[in-house]
């Protein structure tokens, strides 16, 4: 594998992180890969979309529809296939992961198949899947499309086994987990941190990546099996120092049945690129290994934290600051 891009949105970076992870490589955030501009009908309902006479056209002819002060379905495609291009261009001879949304997916799929863009909703791209393209001097060959299922490595490319190389930033032996925030209300800097091992590690975040940790570990929770829990960690204050590591990327969980331990994979959020690979920046990662008392009690800290800030918007429930916000709901196309 040798290089790894993301459409910049949240979810398509979540998506990526652990790629990058398994594979070593950081994760480039690319514009082209964005979802479609939806426009005026960004952030509605599907059950109203479906009233709207519109629709019809959406479903049975999108290579003339375009969406009210927002793409039409042939510029998506053009942009999709384009970036795609592009980024072959950029690495001849060698495979790339490119993580997007299902409709440019679809209509790169459509394009490289030559299948009309009338028909290429009779394409299913789920959540997470895999479709892979040759691309060559004769034309794009599809290879798989929509596939769940486990990937074989290359020929000739041994799969990688054995444990992830240690970071300077892993915490197996955790005494202390928490989140935190310097600064004012509108103006607060959040931090997640781990000390254990004879290391304290700081790594600066978004308010919402607290968030969404702090529910994803509410919900793992629920799943566990059934057990009491012990004392629980009451000093959740940031310790002196906060020196961070590096900005959060992507999180990922998982959770060691053996020892009934839950672990927090972190990615280092790394914007900066370069078309020549000997410049390449290698994101920092960290592993920390938590007990499921300092994870129940993570999640009232994270609930405490969010408890006040800036006012949320009313589109993605996320902070808004003065000077604006990119709502991922409008695919990251306008500020608002």
């Amino acid at each position: 594998m040798a290089a790894v891009y993301a459409s910049p949105l949240e979810r398509t970076r979540e998506t990526a992180a652990p790629i990058g992870t398994a594979t070593g490589l950081r994760v480039k955030p690319e514009p082209g890969l964005l979802e479609c501009d939806f426009g005026d009908w960004t952030g509605r309902e599907l059950k109203d979309l479906f009233k709207l006479p519109e629709w019809t056209t959406v479903q049975r002819y999108p290579s003339g529809f375009r969406f009210p002060n927002g793409e039409s379905f042939s510029e998506m495609q053009l942009r999709i296939v384009s970036t795609v291009e592009r980024l072959v261009a950029r690495h001849p001879g060698q495979t790339i992961v490119a993580v997007s949304h299902a409709d440019p997916i679809k209509a790169a799929l459509a394009a490289a198949v030559g299948t009309h863009l009338d028909l290429f909703q009779r394409i299913v791209v789920s959540p997470c899947s895999v479709s892979a393209v040759l691309y060559g001097g004769g034309g794009p060959v599809v290879l798989a499309t929509n596939s769940t299922g486990r990937i074989s490595p290359p020929c000739g490319r041994p799969e990688r086994s054995g444990p992830p190389m240690p970071s300077p930033y892993d915490v197996i032996n955790a005494d202390h987990f928490t989140a935190g925030a310097l600064g004012e209300p509108g103006h607060r800097v959040f931090y997640l941190q781990c000390r254990g091992d004879g290391v304290l590690v700081s790594v600066r975040c978004e308010k919402q990546q607290v968030a969404a940790l702090g529910e994803s570990f509410a919900r793992v929770l629920q799943d566990l099996p059934d057990r009491a829990l012990g004392a629980e960690p009451t000093d959740l204050e940031l310790a002196l120092p906060v020196e961070p590591a590096f900005t959060v990327g992507g999180l990922g969980l998982g959770y060691d049945t053996e020892h009934d331990r839950m672990l927090l994979l972190i990615e280092e959020l790394v914007t900066a690129e370069t078309d020549d690979p000997a410049e390449e920046l290698e994101a920092a990662s960290a592993r920390w290994v938590l007990t499921r008392e300092q994870v129940h009690a993570f999640v009232g800290r994270a609930e405490e934290l969010l408890a006040g800030g800036r006012p949320l918007c009313p589109l993605c429930g996320r902070p808004v600051d003065t000077e604006g916000h990119t709502c991922p709901k409008t695919n990251g196309h306008r500020p608002h």
